[in-house]
């Protein structure tokens, strides 16, 4: 496989009041084509919700990283366990945050959401990547909100939202 992409939303009791709010992108420590993966994610994400005049909020936690464990490797079992395949997982928006369980409730944002993925994705597989990276991929933070996790509506890369929109 060209990548292996990870889509989830996330959620916590105390998210919202500590201004955990907007998309996360994690990508692999050691990766530098899945750091790129997760940037070509952010932007496109940016670009689709903002083209709904969607408040898309961001915290100083939105963004695309890597988080480590602490052995120094993938944080995310799903980043681990695909070692030698760019992969990111992909925390879309807080279901703890009233706001974005708001927006994620509408077929709009839901859609919205899979059509930045799926470019992305058919993208890459075609080979038609964007350089256009700027501002995402600066500076990974590793070690970040240990104990935090999300709330698992995994769809994995080519699962059937991602290809319904295809």
């Amino acid at each position: 496989p060209k990548a292996f992409v990870s889509i989830h939303h996330n959620g916590g009791l105390d998210a919202p009041a500590l201004g955990h709010i907007g998309s996360e992108i994690y990508h692999q420590v050691a990766d530098a084509e899945a750091r790129r993966l997760g940037g070509l994610v952010y932007e496109s994400l940016e670009r689709e919700l903002g083209a709904l005049g969607v408040a898309w909020t961001r915290s100083s936690r939105a963004g695309v990283r890597a988080r480590t464990n602490s052995e120094g490797t993938d944080f995310y079992g799903v980043l681990r366990r695909s070692a030698g395949v760019p992969a990111v997982l992909i925390e879309g928006a807080y279901l703890s945050s009233d706001s974005e369980a708001a927006l994620l409730a509408t077929d709009r944002v839901r859609d919205a959401e899979a059509r930045a993925v799926r470019q992305v994705v058919v993208d890459r597989r075609r080979g038609d990547e964007v350089d256009d990276v700027r501002a995402a991929t600066a500076g990974a933070a590793p070690n970040i909100g240990r104990g935090r996790t999300g709330c698992g509506l995994g769809i994995d890369a080519f699962a059937s939202p991602i290809a319904a929109h295809a």
